[in-house]
């Protein structure tokens, strides 16, 4: 879906939101599955915001810590069946209201990529934009 909206989103000069998840950027135990697609999502839209950068596009990857939804009840193990054992969990849940005004300031601002919570923070290694 991004390789066919290229072209109008290097037209117009629009942005794509990637909503990568702190999974992207530190480990995550019991969620196999979950972590290792956001960690190829980082690398996918980190090279393709390096690769627009001249041609007017622009790419924020965000990266929220967990949030109140049932992703939880759903998340895939190592083994790829629904994970049935207590997953980790750092910190508060944030809303979905919350995060949803995080990334429109970010929007606002052009960040290249957001980290909400401290631990992701750490994790990264690098000062947010946030």
């Amino acid at each position: 879906m991004t390789k066919a909206a290229l072209p109008s989103l290097i037209q117009q000069k629009g942005m794509i939101i990637v909503n990568e998840s702190i999974a992207g950027v530190a480990p995550l135990l019991g969620r196999c599955g979950y972590s290792a697609s956001k960690h190829a999502l980082h690398g996918l839209f980190t090279s393709l915001r390096c690769e627009l950068k001249t041609k007017g596009g622009h790419v924020m990857i965000i990266c929220p810590g967990f949030i109140k939804t049932n992703l939880q009840t759903r998340a895939l193990g190592c083994d790829g069946n629904i994970a049935t054992h207590k997953q980790t969990r750092v910190g508060q849940q944030q809303t979905p209201e919350f995060v949803a005004q995080k990334i429109y300031m970010g929007a606002q601002k052009k960040s290249s990529m957001m980290v909400f919570t401290l631990v992701g923070k750490i994790s990264h290694g690098y000062e947010s934009e946030d």
